[in-house]
Parts: C-alpha cells; sequence; structure tokens
C-alpha cells in the first residue's frame, strides 16, 4: 500500500506543493523502517519531492542509508539526486 500512496504523491505533486511539509514525517519514518522495499519507495519519493526546505528534515536518514549494507545503493542514488538541491552548481548561480 505504500509503494501505491509513494506512486500516486510523486505522480500529482510536485515539490513545490504544501502537503510535502506533511508527507516528510511520514519518510523519516519509513527511511527508518526495517522492510528494504518501503526503504527504497521512501528514497524514491524523496529524490523527487523533497525541496530546499524539507532537505534538513530528511537528510540524517538518507546519510545513514549510504552506509547501511542493505540499502542497495538506494542511499547512494538519493544523495545524488540531493546534491545539487543542498550544494548548488557555482555556474548557475546568479552572483555578480
Amino acid at each position: 500500500m505504500k509503494r501505491v500512496g509513494y506512486l500516486a504523491t510523486s505522480a500529482f505533486l510536485d515539490e513545490n506543493h504544501n502537503l510535502i511539509i506533511l508527507i516528510v514525517n511520514t519518510l523519516q519514518q519509513d527511511l527508518k523502517n526495517d522492510n528494504y522495499l518501503v526503504v527504497c519507495a521512501a528514497l524514491t519519493t524523496v529524490c523527487r519531492l523533497v525541496n530546499e526546505e524539507t532537505i534538513p528534515a530528511v537528510l540524517p536518514q538518507v546519510a545513514d542509508l549510504l552506509v547501511h549494507p542493505k540499502a542497495g545503493g538506494g542511499g547512494h542514488h538519493c544523495a545524488l539526486h540531493l546534491t545539487p538541491k543542498v550544494l548548488p552548481c557555482p555556474l548557475t548561480s546568479s552572483s555578480p
């Protein structure tokens, strides 16, 4: 059921939707889940929907998954997607 919910959320919402703030709590819990399928579904949703305001809430859990033996590389994949949001590219910044 969670995977269907995350799939629908990812399909119908964008990262700037107000509902994302409410979803972050569920994502935090699911990133700590023992079931790796739930963790993978949450990681996929984090990669697609987390914005600059909500990254600090999920970043510790994603960082923990970088060294988790059963993460299956999902933490690495998600970290690559989040990096541009956390550390903007200096070539695209609008500084004078």
